[in-house]
């Protein structure tokens, strides 16, 4: 969906998203660092994830099969990091390494933050099997309205010309958008937060109700949502990089100039002859 979307608009459109790679934040040496950086964080955070305790036998085999995946996940992650990280490889596939590096950061934000936010919530509120499914089911599908919002009004911003370049001179007008979309997540958040609190706290699904294990669910649960609205940048940030030349880097470590090449208009050219 959001590639079809994007493919209606040209390599000027882009221009905003193009300034992280101007000003060599997301230049191939600095992911490299960040793949680095990324092997402790995602080390750390699949640490809080095995630290999380089931005592309930069903949901407690559940865990460990996700677990399981989660860690193979990470691992692979992990490795591929390691080896994106060393300059030969990573100068000739940095659109693979700039993949890889998005991947970790949702491992971190999204994949571990939505399970230790649910199996938090069905340690300490002894939540039943159909209810913790249910609260996992009305999580994804509120995950996927987040997207699906971001992306309609990213698409209206880039179409008003808010994200244009080469100039930075629309800036103000991407930044309001930008603003007007993270102005709903916190009403998301903790609305979809509250909602699955309430189906998983109310009698007779519950004994108790801990105030800490609250605080926990809905702090890992709200960084789930703020990654669905971070990675949606990044994959029109990748987008850019396997459609446009300008926005990836030479061997030397330049970035191409604007107009250096559009793969979808190549392609439509050898479709057409």
């Amino acid at each position: 969906m959001l590639r079809h979307k994007l493919d209606q608009f040209q390599e000027e459109d882009f221009g905003l998203f193009r300034l992280s790679f101007e000003s060599g934040r997301q230049s191939p040496k600095n992911a490299a660092k960040w793949l680095l950086i990324s092997v402790l964080t995602q080390s750390f955070m699949f640490f809080l994830l095995s630290l999380a305790p089931i005592n309930h036998t069903r949901m407690f085999v559940f865990k460990q099969v996700c677990v399981s995946i989660v860690f193979l996940f990470t691992a692979v992650l992990i490795l591929l990091s390691i080896i994106y990280s060393i300059p030969h490889l990573y100068k000739k596939q940095e659109h693979i390494q700039y993949k890889i590096l998005s991947l970790g950061l949702s491992n971190n934000i999204i994949v571990i933050p939505f399970f230790i936010g649910l199996f938090i919530l069905i340690q300490e509120n002894n939540i039943p099997d159909f209810i913790y499914f249910l609260l996992g089911l009305l999580l994804g599908l509120l995950g996927l309205g987040l997207y699906y919002i971001i992306v309609r009004k990213t698409t209206e911003a880039i179409s008003n010309g808010y994200f244009s370049g080469p100039s930075i001179a629309n800036h103000d007008g991407a930044v309001k958008k930008d603003k007007e979309i993270n102005s709903k997540l916190p009403g998301l958040i903790f609305g979809g937060t509250g909602l699955l609190l309430i189906l998983g706290s109310s009698p007779p699904f519950v004994d108790t109700v801990d105030g800490e294990s609250v605080f926990l669910a809905i702090l890992f649960i709200s960084v789930y949502f703020f990654g669905i609205h971070v990675i949606t940048m990044n994959l029109i940030a990748i987008y850019c990089k396997e459609r446009f030349r300008s926005f990836n880097f030479t061997e030397e470590g330049h970035l191409y100039p604007w107009n250096s090449g559009d793969r979808l208009k190549n392609k439509q050219k050898c479709i057409s002859k």
